[in-house]
C-alpha cells in the first residue's frame, strides 16, 4: 500500500502497522467470498483491501473517499493488488445529494472531514455528496453485509441517508467511529445518536482494541461519553442484529 502522498503523512498506526488491531480482526472474521462490503471514508484504502481479498471475485466492495489525494492513493491500491471487486467512489456520503466543503486537515490524512471541528487545516475543496439510499437504489438494492463508517464526525448524516437501506437489508452490520466530540461540533448529541441503532434493532458493542467486543449498557453510557468528551476520544462501534 502507498499510505499517503510525499507531502503528507497519515495516520501514524498505520506506518507501525498496528492499526486498530481488533477492529481489522473483526472485519476479517464477518467478511466471507461472495460478500458486499461498503468502506465510508475509505482513506487509501486500508480496509476496502482486506475486504476484497475476504470476499473474493464473487464478491464487491464499494469505497467512498472525497478527498482528491487519498482518492487517488486508493485507486492506485487497489490497481497495485490487482483488485477488480472494488467499485471506488470521489464522493462524500452524506445526509443528501448535492455538494459540499471537505475541509482539509492539516494534521494526518485521515481526519477530513464536512465539519470544521477547530482543528488545524489547510484549506478546503467542494466535493460531491450522495447518499446510500440513493447510491444503492440506482443499482436496484443489492444486498449489503457490512458497512464501515469514518467520517470524521458525520457519522449521523450518514445514517440519515441510509433508511431505505436499513429497512430493506436484513442482518446489516455496521463498523463506526464513535467521538463524542467531534458529534458534538457536528451539531449531534452522542447520547441520541447512541440511541439511534437500538431503535433499528441493533446491539451496539464497543471494539477494545486489546479485548476485543464489549457490550455497551445503558446504564454506564452517559459516563462513557462524558469521560471520553473531556479526553477528545473516540472509539470504534460495532453494530449488529442478534
Amino acid at each position: 500500500m502507498i499510505l499517503a502522498a510525499p507531502s503528507r503523512f497519515p495516520p501514524v498506526a498505520l506506518v507501525l502497522d498496528t492499526y486498530e488491531p481488533a477492529t481489522t480482526k473483526l472485519l476479517q472474521s464477518i467478511m466471507k467470498p461472495g460478500m458486499t462490503f461498503v468502506d465510508v471514508g475509505a482513506h487509501v484504502g486500508y480496509y476496502s483491501l482486506l475486504a476484497a481479498r475476504h470476499v473474493g471475485p464473487q464478491g464487491k466492495v464499494y469505497a467512498f473517499e472525497p478527498e482528491p489525494m487519498n482518492y487517488s492513493l486508493l485507486i492506485k491500491n487497489v490497481e497495485l493488488n490487482g483488485y477488480s471487486n472494488v467499485s471506488a467512489k470521489p464522493s462524500a456520503v452524506s445526509g443528501s445529494v448535492g455538494s459540499t466543503a471537505l475541509h482539509v486537515s492539516a494534521l494526518d490524512s485521515g481526519r477530513n472531514s464536512v465539519y470544521s471541528h477547530g482543528l488545524p487545516e489547510q484549506g478546503s475543496v467542494q466535493v460531491e455528496t450522495t447518499t446510500l439510499d440513493a447510491f444503492f437504489e440506482a443499482k436496484a438494492w443489492p444486498k449489503i453485509d457490512l458497512i464501515k463508517m469514518d467520517v470524521e464526525g458525520a457519522e449521523q448524516d450518514v445514517l440519515n441517508g441510509m433508511v431505505q437501506l436499513l429497512e430493506r437489508t436484513e442482518n446489516l452490520q455496521i463498523i463506526m467511529e464513535f467521538n463524542p466530540a467531534l458529534l458534538q461540533t457536528a451539531g449531534v448529541d452522542p447520547l441520541q445518536f447512541l440511541a439511534e441503532p437500538a431503535k433499528s434493532g441493533f446491539k451496539i458493542y464497543a471494539i477494545d482494541e486489546t479485548s476485543g467486543l464489549v457490550p455497551i449498557e445503558e446504564a454506564g453510557i452517559p459516563a462513557m461519553v462524558d469521560r471520553m468528551s473531556q479526553t477528545q476520544s473516540s472509539i470504534n462501534l460495532f453494530c449488529t442484529k442478534e
